[in-house]
């Protein structure tokens, strides 16, 4: 599942010592910074395209 699949990716980002992007709301965490924007933005309702799943 998406869910698993994503919680494996984080699961390397934490060994390899690779940058991740995290959400302050729920600690979520991006790959790239430019996601945790658009996701943040979710949050603070100027993303008009939908909603946090949290």
């Amino acid at each position: 599942s998406f869910s698993r699949s994503w919680d494996i990716v984080i699961r390397r980002w934490t060994q390899t010592g690779e940058e991740a992007f995290e959400c302050g709301e729920h600690g979520k965490s991006f790959s790239h910074r430019s996601n945790l924007l658009w996701h943040q933005g979710m949050h603070t309702g100027k993303n008009p395209i939908g909603e946090c799943g949290e």
